[in-house]
């Protein structure tokens, strides 16, 4: 049945309408058993999201929908370049989904039927098969937590050709919340990509993805799965697939192109019914798939074809643009040009959060690839990476998780050569402080990988820091920084660097006389994917040295403003402005979720009157006199001191407990 965009849909959704007091829906991108995905705006960080919403049965059963929130917090910690990120799970009282980003490309399955023999070739799926084995191994061995779903509709690929793997864990556990609901087949996944051990119920292992992984291999290269006809479920268990080369002469496909052995025997590995007899890591599928020699023909370009609509197909879509990667694409996939490496060098702030200093220096540590120039690059390296061997995963354990590198491609007209690492990075540094002075947020970001050690809050992601960056900017409209004497860089690995220098950064706020002024050692750690790559910031530490001026947070002016920014805050419904205004005592009294519950019970409030009744150089009272008016019309009047605190130089409220009203 065909979707409408407009009009009303499940819960009676429509275009324009604003769910979750968030997010803006714009239009459907896909619906199925498990849910409907709807393409929106996020309104508080201003950008495209998909909404996957859950089924009413889900929705209406707390046990279950508990399950559902812990398995998305889980995910929430999958950070990888080649990943979907799951951003939140939100509800109300009639409905819950789960925030994803939202990939503006095909899946591999739709991309796949444009091919001239509806089939892929070698050549043509090598690249995108790094990333796919890429972010496997990282799910499985750092994150801990197995797909168990992959399939060609699971895979696609973003505007600019990176693939990006969707719903992990996401599809596993609406599955199971919607089979102990329904009492359908207690098995998780699609069957026709389903590993024996699976399909029999058994506890999740990385072996089932692997199986997975080499059942869709086949399909991409054969145009069906190892076994779609007949009882699917004995031929699973019972059956040896045939070779892809006989499966495409069965199906009359056909391709003058040979099929290399390596592959051949490499998805015939994977699709053992026996675990031991797969390969055991997804490293180990890439490294033998890398060894096969190419095809010395040239790969035929994929379909010139218009723009197509994101398939409506799988409500497993997601998006987020990403640089390229991968065989030569069709126009709607090419015609954004990625401008990238040393061309283009944007940094974070110098002195961005400066207040918050740290000693350590601890790289993340991820598994070196080899760079992806072109698509025969991508199988045949001169220099492979080691093949890092994980134990199968038969439980999900907590571990430490690896931070991805965003990839980027070097500009054509500038090779390394012309640019030495020195020049890069000191170009860094110089365009830091410049977006610095700017409050420039989009140039900050683009320095950071898509994970960074920042400061001492330990792994953060990058849109994570892009959230605080505004507040900062809007607090210290007036910043200037200056460069202390030499960048040293020191080498730590091939495609690894650690960078340090000194900067004299000053800010200052005209409105409430606060100035910032104080010499900071900064050190990163910079990491690239080859020497065609940019670095990235994947470590951020930051330690004052000299501070020549205290803040001047204890002037009364200071307290006040802080109160006042707080009203307009609790006015706006903005929950994250408000709520960062307290101090770490109030934080520790009162979690965020707990505070927005109270926040939207709160009616709209008039200050009438503000003043400082007392004042240290640490703490300050503030007598404030205020009017609310309740979502009834009532009219209440409070009256009392608000006390306040400085914790990193910065005025906070530390407690609204004594206020009083007349109700």
């Amino acid at each position: 049945m065909e979707e409408l965009d407009l009009g009303q849909t499940i819960r009676g959704f429509r275009s324009g309408q604003k769910v979750f007091r968030r997010y803006t829906l714009v239009r459907i991108l896909g619906r199925g058993g498990m849910g409907i995905v709807w393409l929106a705006k996020d309104e508080e960080l201003n950008r495209e999201v998909a909404l996957k919403f859950l089924p009413d049965l889900v929705v209406h059963d707390l046990a279950v929908l508990d399950e559902l929130k812990r398995e998305t917090r889980r995910s929430l910690q999958l950070t990888h370049h080649n990943i979907v990120r799951i951003h939140d799970f939100v509800q109300d009282a009639e409905s819950a989904c789960i925030s994803m980003e939202y990939v503006d490309g095909p899946t591999l399955s739709a991309l796949r039927v444009e091919q001239p023999s509806r089939v892929f070739e070698s050549e043509q799926l090598a690249p995108w098969i790094e990333q796919i084995c890429e972010a496997l191994q990282y799910a499985h061995q750092h994150a801990r937590i197995v797909h168990r779903d992959i399939k060609p509709a699971n895979l696609m690929l973003n505007g600019k050709g990176d693939l990006k793997v969707a719903d992990f864990g996401i599809a596993r556990s609406l599955s199971d919340s919607v089979t102990m609901l329904t009492m359908a087949r207690g098995t998780s996944g699609t069957l026709a990509y389903m590993s024996p051990q699976q399909l029999d119920g058994e506890r999740a292992s990385n072996l089932d993805d692997i199986y997975s992984l080499g059942a869709t291999l086949y399909e991409l290269m054969t145009s069906k799965p190892p076994f779609h006809s007949g009882g699917i479920e004995r031929l699973i268990r019972e059956k040896t697939s045939g070779s892809l080369t006989a499966k495409r002469e069965e199906l009359g496909i056909d391709s003058s192109r040979r099929i290399p052995e390596q592959w051949e025997q490499t998805i015939a590995a994977c699709l053992a019914k026996d675990p031991a007899a797969r390969p055991q890591t997804a490293l180990d599928v890439r490294d033998r798939l890398r060894a096969a020699p190419l095809p010395s023909q040239t790969t035929p370009p994929l379909p010139i074809t218009p723009p197509l609509p994101t398939p409506p197909s799988p409500p497993d879509i997601v998006k987020v643009v990403e640089p390229t990667r991968g065989p030569k694409l069709p126009p709607y996939l090419t015609n954004r040009v990625l401008i990238a490496g040393g061309a283009i060098l944007l940094a974070i702030i110098g002195g961005t959060f400066w207040w918050f200093s740290s000693n350590k220096e601890t790289p993340i540590e991820k598994t070196p690839v080899a760079p992806l120039a072109s698509p025969r690059a991508a199988i045949v390296s001169p220099t492979p990476a080691p093949v890092t061997r994980s134990p199968v995963i038969k439980s999900p354990t907590p571990e430490e998780t690896v931070a991805p590198v965003q990839r980027t491609e070097p500009s054509p007209s500038l090779p390394p050569s012309a640019r030495s690492e020195r020049e890069e990075i000191e170009a860094m540094v110089a365009t830091q402080i410049e977006a610095g002075t700017r409050g420039d947020v989009a140039a900050s970001m683009a320095l950071y990988a898509d994970s960074v050690d920042f400061y001492d809050e330990g792994l953060k992601s990058r849109d994570d820091i892009a959230k605080d960056l505004p507040e900062y900017f809007a607090h210290w409209p007036v910043r200037r920084s200056k460069l202390i004497g030499d960048i040293t860089i020191e080498t730590l690995g091939t495609n690894e660097r650690k960078v340090g220098y000194t900067l004299d950064f000053e800010a200052s706020n005209p409105a409430t006389r606060e100035k910032r002024q104080n010499m900071v050692n900064v050190t990163w750690i910079v990491r690239r994917d080859g020497p065609w790559s940019s670095f990235k910031i994947v470590s951020h530490k930051q330690k004052s040295v000299r501070q020549e001026k205290a803040s001047d947070a204890s002037e009364p002016d200071g307290a006040i403003a802080v109160v006042k920014s707080y009203f307009t805050a609790v006015n706006n419904q903005d929950g994250t402005t408000a709520y960062r205004l307290f101090g770490t005592s109030y934080h520790t009294r009162v979690a965020f979720q707990e505070y927005l519950r109270r926040l939207k019970k709160t009616g709209t409030l008039t200050l009438t009157s503000v003043s400082r009744t007392a004042a240290t150089s640490s703490s300050a009272t503030v007598e404030v006199t205020f009017q609310e008016v309740e979502s009834n019309g009532k009219l209440i009047h409070w009256n009392g001191p608000i006390r306040l605190v400085v914790e990193n130089g910065e005025w906070h409220i530390d407690t609204l407990g004594d206020l009083h009203s007349d109700r």
